[in-house]
């Protein structure tokens, strides 16, 4: 199977966690298209500096299991 890029991971963790936030919201009658625009660009900031943690933690254990 081939490994994701750490974009993609990344956009597809800002995806779950913007549906996650926009769901709780709707359960909690708080939800608005107001600050859509800021949901959705902070979810891809944090999806995106989640898919680099990710990609050096790969790296991390790639090297540990060569050694």
């Amino acid at each position: 199977m081939k490994k994701l890029n750490w974009y993609y991971k990344g956009i597809i963790f800002a995806v779950f966690v913007l549906i996650s936030n926009s769901a709780i919201d709707l359960v909690a009658g708080d939800f608005t298209f107001d600050n859509m625009e800021k949901r959705v660009l902070l979810s891809l900031i944090s999806g995106l500096i989640f898919g680099l943690f990710m990609k050096y933690k790969d790296q991390r254990q790639s090297k540990k299991s060569e050694m």
